[in-house]
């Protein structure tokens, strides 16, 4: 293949590549968009969770081992009738279920669902 698309021009990317977006020493993933990457650079997503609450390694770990919910307090401003108001919500921010695999007895492992 030339790299030339007659859609798209000339793209010379490999399909089936990834790049690294990350390195370091842990990861703990708990669902898509949920995971906290533990390294010279910290990288956590929490879908949902603002970034106030400074979540933390252990709080991933926590939820990943002993399977609590934690929950958290989001906090900002909506406007309503024309004025502006602040609201607060308390909800689930991290979560054990994973509702895409069925997780296996040891809490770490998935395998499909059979349905």
């Amino acid at each position: 293949s030339s790299g030339i698309n007659a859609e798209y021009g000339d793209d010379k990317r490999t399909p089936g590549l990834f790049k690294v977006e990350w390195e370091g020493e842990a990861f703990i993933g708990l669902n898509a968009k949920s995971y906290f990457c533990r390294g010279d650079q910290m990288k956590y997503s929490s879908k949902g969770v603002s970034h106030t609450n400074n979540l933390s390694f252990e709080d991933y770990r926590s939820v990943l081992l002993k399977q609590p919910v934690k929950n958290q307090l989001n906090r900002g401003f909506r406007m309503k009738e024309g004025s502006m108001h602040t609201y607060s919500v308390k909800k689930s921010g991290l979560n054990h279920i994973y509702v895409k695999r069925k997780v296996l007895e040891d809490g770490l492992t998935t395998t499909y669902l059979d349905i």
